[in-house]
């Protein structure tokens, strides 16, 4: 009996070691193909959104520009599927030079544009998106390299802006007309006097996502990547346009008004009584991201482990 039990011991203990020495082969030789089913990253990079213009001759497209964060967790239960986490920020603006290029285009070059009120261009079409979402995560490890798409869904809160600005006629007469523009106004037509309620500057929105990572393992737990992806909006946000036209700055009413506004004479400023609003509608805009990132891999290696009894 105590022999069995030492001969037992024995073949155990020759197992065990031959076991750790196959998967301390592996990972002495960087192996890293499925090892770890869990990851932790930072991502940072371009953001850009596509935003269209209409205009008197029809419509053209710009794009605003930006910058994302991610923050994200995958685990893989097994070698290749998996699921993740994540908590991206996306900002993108268009600057005003560039936007005006595009509403030229849109109003058939009939105009000149300048931002109201202040000096400079200002920035239009400013859009944010934070959201929350999770998914299903595939990785094709081959060597040190890693090869991840990704698809996901979630909820997300986003915002959009855009600066007031004046249009002039390019027969230089000084006719101006002042245009601006709300964004996330809800108009409830279900209330006596239609009244349009002002909700804030962002609105929740459903969120989609796609994406393609490649990663390369340096060591056995840090990780760098690049990954190129969209999310995609699929709401509706509401918005609020008044156009005004412009009037005579000099309009004495009595002879000391006369000579203290005398500097106004030739000068035009806006009317409101001739605003004009137009309610309008359109879906949430989309963020496109290519960001390069950081990672770690948390957790056992599982060939050292003994989970992957063999290699793939």
């Amino acid at each position: 009996m105590k022999k069995s039990i030492i001969v037992a011991a024995s073949a155990a203990l020759a197992m065990t070691l031959s076991l750790s020495a196959s998967a301390q082969r592996y990972y002495a030789d960087g192996m890293q193909e499925y090892a770890y089913g869990s990851a932790l990253e930072l991502q940072g990079g371009f953001a850009g959104s596509i935003y269209n213009v209409n205009g008197e001759a029809g419509k053209a497209s710009g794009l605003a520009r930006g910058g994302e964060f991610k923050l994200r967790y995958t685990y893989y239960p097994g070698r290749h599927w998996g699921f993740f986490f994540d908590l991206t920020a996306d900002n993108t603006s268009a600057n005003g030079l560039n936007y005006f290029k595009v509403l030229n285009k849109a109003d058939g070059a009939a105009y000149r544009y300048a931002r109201n009120g202040y000096y400079g261009y200002g920035t239009f079409e400013d859009a944010s998106l934070v959201a929350i979402q999770t998914g299903l995560a595939y990785r094709y490890d081959f060597g040190q390299w890693s090869l991840r798409p990704r698809i996901g869904v979630g909820i997300g809160s986003y915002s959009t802006t855009s600066d007031s600005y004046v249009r002039y006629k390019r027969d230089d007469s000084g006719d101006a007309t002042f245009h601006y523009t709300y964004m996330n106004n809800d108009s409830r037509d279900y209330i006596e006097g239609n009244p349009t309620v002002y909700s804030g500057s962002s609105v929740p929105v459903l969120v989609t996502s796609a994406s393609l990572q490649l990663t390369y393992s340096i060591g056995h737990h840090f990780f760098f990547s690049l990954e190129a992806g969209g999310k995609f909006c699929p709401t509706t946000i509401y918005g609020k346009r008044v156009t005004s036209q412009t009037k005579d700055a000099y309009n004495p009413q009595t002879w000391v008004e006369a000579v203290y506004d005398s500097e106004l004479i030739g000068m035009k400023v806006e009317d409101p009584d001739t605003a004009v609003s137009e309610n309008f509608s359109r879906m949430a805009g989309s963020m496109f991201n290519v960001n390069l990132g950081i990672g770690w891999n948390i957790g056992w290696n599982r060939y050292v482990s003994g989970k992957y009894a063999r290699r793939r």
